[in-house]
């Protein structure tokens, strides 16, 4: 999509939404479809509508017609949008809307939408109808049209996709991260300040102790350890030496220890804590979690590709099915993972990373949402946190761009088909448009015209 008649468009804020990427308008911006789409039967849209908006603000819209128009207080204005827009199974927040033209705004607040029209209707720009009024003011982060009516499962499937990636609902189960380094004991009290240097080095603070020899034990974070009998006397894996050897029982000092085959895989780890509120265990659940990539990344200890991301089940061995979402090299990426039952109360996972040899496992097909988003229905999918700018502030300049539409894959920028026709594979369009606008404002994406003919815009 386009600015619309030059406008300026929309800034990009990593935080956001409920902590993640969103796109925030100004009351000024608006977007219009690169080719309009006139077979929309299914959208959804996750979005925050200021307390005090413009008067007259829409979602979705046309240059020529009103199939969505709205007014100031509804979102569908009973007299001129299109009776398949005002006869659609609207839903707010997962709950059906009785009559769609009388149902009030929410404002100021994260709200998810879905509809299913009854007929075709067109739209060739997002937050602004005709000329009508200002677009509206507030922050949208995902955006999915279809043109297919979709199945009151597949619009649950990706409502809960919704939901759980923006935290929308109260009722979902919480979560929060702890950062955990390997573990170096001296007689079996943990020592402070322990850092991992390389493969053959660990440094760390002395705790206090007794008089004497005593064993120093070091544990990788993936829980192999190895211990250096009387290896230090107050004075630690196959340990070579503890420099120094010996030292005040008062401690607080400094030692290193040296030797050989100290791990790196998965040198580093978080504690991810999942508090399930809702009073029955979830068979396969799915959550996700937001980790600042770019700055391990910056900071060496995350593969630039973040292949080296894995998601272990409370025995910190267990590998569990994860899917990062939208990309990686970014202070918000959201990793989804998938386990077979959560019961209630407080379960402690862990993620890992810091492994240079691991190659990734993030694989969307085994979450219950990839069918639907895989879709060939899927006719444009719009989200904040899609993107593959190593976004680090509001005031970088961002490209919204497709993910997981069937049969395509995008590669810097260029729209590579993968199905088994592949005559036109490479064929050089980008997802984004040729003059990114400066200062934080969104560009273009890409969207499939013409499935049937393997044909695609820019």
């Amino acid at each position: 999509m386009d600015t619309f008649n030059g406008q300026t468009g929309a800034k990009f804020d990593a935080t956001g939404m409920n902590g993640r990427a969103t796109l925030d308008f100004d009351g000024s911006d608006g977007y219009a479809y690169t080719t309009g789409l006139t077979d929309i039967r299914t959208f959804l849209m996750v979005w925050e509508e200021a307390t005090t908006p413009s008067n007259g603000t829409f979602l979705l819209g046309h240059t020529s017609n009103y199939d969505f128009h709205a007014d100031g207080s509804v979102y569908v204005n009973p007299t001129f949008a299109a009776s398949a827009v005002q006869n659609s199974t609207f839903k707010v927040n997962r709950t059906q809307v009785p009559t769609p033209n009388t149902f009030g705004k929410i404002r100021g607040q994260p709200v998810q939408f879905s509809m299913v029209t009854t007929a075709n209707v067109s739209s060739n720009l997002f937050n602004r109808d005709r000329s009508f009024n200002p677009p509206l003011t507030g922050s949208m982060s995902e955006l999915m049209i279809f043109n297919a009516a979709l199945s009151s499962t597949d619009v649950s499937t990706l409502e809960q996709y919704l939901d759980t990636k923006y935290d929308i609902s109260t009722n979902n189960p919480t979560y929060s991260i702890n950062q955990i380094n390997g573990v170096v004991e001296f007689d079996g009290v943990e020592a402070t300040n322990v850092n991992f240097i390389d493969s053959n080095t660990i440094t760390a603070t002395v705790p206090a102790g007794s008089l004497g020899s005593v064993d120093v034990t070091v544990t990788n974070p993936d829980n192999q350890s190895n211990t250096l009998t009387n290896g230090f006397t107050y004075a630690g894996a196959d340990i070579v030496s503890v420099n120094p050897t010996s030292g005040s029982r008062l401690g607080g000092y400094d030692v290193t220890i040296t030797g050989n085959n100290f791990s790196n895989v998965a040198s580093y780890n978080k504690d991810i804590t999942v508090n399930n509120t809702t009073g029955s265990p979830i068979t396969d659940y799915e959550g996700n979690i937001t980790l600042d990539t770019k700055a391990l990344i910056s900071a060496n200890k995350m593969n630039s590709d973040c292949s080296d991301i894995r998601v272990k089940d409370v025995d910190g061995t267990t590998d569990l099915n994860y899917y990062i979402d939208g990309g990686c090299n970014t202070p918000s990426t959201i990793v989804w993972f998938k386990k077979a039952s959560l019961p209630t109360g407080s379960s402690t996972l862990k993620l890992t990373y810091g492994d240079s040899d691991l190659s990734s496992n993030s694989n969307i097909a085994n979450f219950s949402f990839a069918s639907v988003l895989s879709s060939a229905n899927n006719k444009l999918w719009l989200s904040a946190n899609n993107n593959t700018n190593n976004i680090t502030s509001s005031n970088d300049a961002v490209t919204p761009t497709f993910s997981n539409v069937s049969g395509i894959s995008i590669d810097g920028g260029n729209i590579t088909k993968t199905a088994a026709d592949d005559s036109w594979t490479n064929a050089g369009l980008t997802s984004t448009n040729s003059t990114t606008l400066s200062n934080g404002y969104v560009s273009a994406v890409a969207r499939n015209s013409n499935p049937a003919d393997n044909v695609w815009t820019s």
